[in-house]
C-alpha cells in the first residue's frame, strides 16, 4: 500500500482459473441476492464475508492450532499472514464458483504440514 492506495504492486494476479459455473455471480461487485444486509466485502474482520478465513486460516492462531488440524485430517493447513491480503483475493477473482490461483508477487501467508513442517 502507498498511502491507503493499491498500486499494481498490491493487487494480486489471477494466474490459472478453474470457474465451475458462468451462470451465478457472487462477491463483491455483484448484486447480493443472499439474505440480510449485504457481507462488508472491504471489512476483513466481516463475519458474514470471511468467518471461516478468520477462525481457521487467521494470522492470529497460533502453530498448535494448524499442526493439530493438519494431523487429524491428513491434509496441508494454509495460514495468512495479513487479513487484508484475503479481500484483495475476493476482490480481484472473477464472481463465479471456481477454482483460482492468485500471484500476489510477495509471500502472504504459511502452509502447516501433518508432519509439523511449516513452510
Amino acid at each position: 500500500m502507498n498511502n491507503g492506495t493499491d498500486t499494481s504492486e498490491d493487487t494480486p494476479e489471477v494466474i490459472e482459473q478453474d470457474i465451475i459455473d458462468q451462470t451465478i455471480e457472487v462477491g463483491s461487485g455483484c448484486d447480493w441476492t443472499g439474505s440480510g444486509v449485504e457481507p462488508q466485502w472491504n471489512n476483513p474482520k466481516s463475519i458474514k464475508a470471511y468467518d471461516h478465513i478468520d477462525r481457521h486460516h487467521g494470522p492470529k492462531l497460533k502453530p498448535l492450532n494448524f499442526r493439530g488440524r493438519a494431523a487429524s485430517k491428513n491434509q496441508p493447513q494454509g495460514q495468512w499472514l495479513n487479513a487484508q491480503d484475503w479481500v484483495k483475493a475476493e476482490q480481484a477473482t472473477p464472481k463465479y464458483p471456481g477454482r483460482y490461483i492468485l500471484n500476489f508477487k510477495r509471500s502472504i501467508g504459511k502452509v502447516h504440514y501433518p508432519d509439523g513442517t511449516i513452510i
